[in-house]
C-alpha cells in the first residue's frame, strides 16, 4: 500500500467518515484554506481550481494504485470523487461571484441620483 492510500485509509479510519464524506470534508477545508494562505477574495476562482488539480493529483494516485493491484479500472468512480471533492468549492465561488455583483450592482443603485 502507498503511502497516499495508507493516509486515506487512516483518515476514513480516525473520522469514521465514509470515503464520500471525506472527499465532500477534505474539498471544502482546501478551499477555504487555500483561500486564506492565497489571500484570494471570495469568488476567485483561483482555490477553486487549485482544488482541483490536487484533486485530480489525488485521482492519478488512485488510478495507479488500481492498476498496481491488477485490477479494472473504475472511470466513473474516479469522476464521483472529482464530483464530492468539488461540489461545495463550486459552489461557494459561485455564490460568492453573484453575492459580489448583486452589491456592486446595489451600491450602484444608490449612487445613482437619478433613482
Amino acid at each position: 500500500m502507498s503511502w497516499f492510500e495508507a493516509n486515506k485509509v487512516y483518515m476514513m479510519q480516525y473520522s469514521g467518515l465514509s470515503r464520500d464524506a471525506l472527499h465532500i470534508h477534505i474539498g471544502i477545508a482546501l478551499y477555504f484554506l487555500l483561500a486564506f494562505l492565497l489571500r484570494k477574495k471570495p469568488g476567485s476562482w483561483i482555490p477553486a481550481l487549485v482544488v482541483l488539480a490536487l484533486c485530480l493529483l489525488g485521482e492519478v494516485f488512485d488510478i495507479l494504485h488500481v492498476f498496481r493491484l491488477g485490477q479494472h479500472q473504475k472511470p466513473f468512480e474516479n469522476l464521483h470523487d472529482v464530483a464530492n471533492t468539488m461540489a461545495w468549492p463550486v459552489i461557494f465561488t459561485l455564490f460568492a461571484r453573484w453575492r459580489n455583483r448583486a452589491v456592486e450592482t446595489g451600491a450602484a443603485e444608490t449612487r445613482d441620483p437619478e433613482s
